[in-house]
């Protein structure tokens, strides 16, 4: 089961995504900056950002929480 949560307009978070999803279920958080008390249950967290520059466009990912280490092993593999 996958779940996805927009948070970009909410003050806070909806009682239903404070409670831990089960083994089975992958959910996706965006803006989990609404809801701060998500962070610190997340098991990997990823962070994009976006450089518009004259030349091109690039774009950063930062992978942290506990999975992040087990990912960058096995990317790098």
């Amino acid at each position: 089961r996958i779940e996805h949560w927009d948070l970009y307009r909410t003050r806070e978070a909806p009682e239903e995504i404070l409670e831990p999803p089960d083994k089975m279920t992958l959910r996706f958080v965006e803006w989990p900056e609404h809801a701060a008390e998500l962070l610190a249950q997340a098991d990997l967290v990823i962070s994009m950002a976006f450089h518009d520059n004259p030349l091109s466009e690039s774009r950063e990912i930062e992978l942290s929480g506990r999975l992040a280490e087990i990912l960058r092993q096995e990317l790098s593999a």
